[in-house]
């Protein structure tokens, strides 16, 4: 079936597309995918901080009586510290990424860290039953794995991009981290009031 598609599209259009599926160059199509998985990684590192305010803020009327006490008792300072340990993570990985991705295929890098730190998210909810340090330990872990997703991306580049498309390939892949915690951020909030943290 694929083969019948390139044919068609090769007389009709005079040439060999390089993919079939999109309309663009493989290179494009790459470099849309590193965005799809930035949407995916960057929305995971925001939505426990949105998710925070409902796990420890106090439900009140108009007036100001308590309706409901949150379900943690965390201390600001035990916020700040699930918030950070995910970045003291991340920033420990981002040398040794760029040379996981020198010996390991960087697309394999590069999916791994995503899958890890989309597992290691679904074990924050029974973390948060357990202690604080559970969670800080698993912020701490996923920031590990999040932090090889930057240097993979231009190891898969650097095959990838031709020298004049290198900045415009970039750019487009490393979009997704602002897309993905500006649509998580929004996206938590909404999930957070309709389904509860």
């Amino acid at each position: 079936v694929k083969e019948d598609c390139i044919t068609t599209l090769k007389f009709e259009h005079g040439q060999l597309p390089c993919c079939c599926c999109f309309f663009c160059g493989k290179r494009w199509t790459i470099a849309v995918l590193i965005m799809f998985g930035f949407f995916i990684s960057s929305g995971i590192r925001c939505n426990v901080g949105v998710a925070v305010i409902k796990m420890v803020s106090n439900e009140t009327d108009e007036h100001g009586d308590l309706i409901e006490l949150g379900e943690f008792h965390w201390q600001p300072d035990t916020i700040g510290f699930v918030d950070a340990s995910f970045f003291g993570g991340f920033i420990i990985t981002q040398l040794l990424g760029g040379i996981v991705s020198t010996y390991f295929s960087a697309h394999l890098v590069f999916g791994s860290a995503i899958f890890f730190s989309s597992i290691l998210n679904c074990l924050i909810p029974a973390s948060t039953q357990y202690n604080p340090r559970a969670v800080m330990v698993v912020r701490f872990i996923q920031g590990l794995a999040d932090g090889l997703t930057i240097p993979a991306t231009f190891g898969i580049l650097r095959w990838w991009a031709p020298p004049l498309e290198r900045t415009s390939l970039a750019n487009l892949a490393l979009s997704g981290c602002y897309g993905g915690m500006a649509i998580g951020t929004s996206l938590s909030g909404f999930l957070r009031e309709l389904f509860g943290w």
